[in-house]
């Protein structure tokens, strides 16, 4: 009853463009069918999605005496694909960073292989440094171990443009 001689804008919600209401009815009143989906509002507030197909409905005369209208709420099926687009997301990200980490380990392992082959420390120096320019894309860095006969700090590896090795600890400290 409380709707009888209103328009169906009464239910917009404010979110379907101007353009797109435009298209609806240039379509409709062109005598073809239309099909889409709204985001409107229920009587009470509510915001819910539905689905349209609506088709003109012609007189003896071949014009255009009304519309049918057959909607559908599908608010849950639209909650399902926002659910499944972020579950995918967090999985495509997940699946990323796996990834990552299997690189890291792989390029990890070769590193140890290679270090037990080594027969002199600029062997060794020359394959963590190449390990850590795999790991560490980008990034300078270095690596220092302490030394017992030359003091606190013994920069073993260095890696990336013109980074040097950044004493942390004085070698009075160890």
């Amino acid at each position: 009853q409380e709707v009888i001689g209103q328009r169906p804008s009464i239910l917009k919600s404010g979110y379907t463009t101007d353009q797109g209401y435009q298209e609806l009815w240039k379509t409709i009143l062109g005598g073809e069918r239309w099909r889409g989906e709204f985001f409107n509002r229920k009587k009470d507030g509510e915001m819910y999605w539905e689905s349209a197909d609506i088709s003109p409905i012609f007189g003896e005369g071949g014009e255009i005496t009304h519309f049918l209208a057959v909607k559908q709420d599908i608010t849950e099926r639209k909650t399902a694909e926002q659910n499944l687009q972020a579950s995918h997301f967090r999985l495509s990200t997940s699946l990323e960073a796996l990834q990552d980490h299997a690189r890291e380990m792989h390029v990890i392992s070769r590193m140890t292989d290679l270090i037990q082959t080594c027969m002199i420390q600029e062997e060794a120096c020359r394959v963590v440094e190449d390990a850590a320019g795999q790991l560490f894309r980008g990034l300078g860095g270095s690596l220092a171990l302490k030394s017992e006969h030359e003091g606190c700090l013994d920069t073993v590896a260095a890696w990336g443009q013109g980074y040097e090795a950044e004493q942390i600890f004085a070698y009075n400290d160890c």
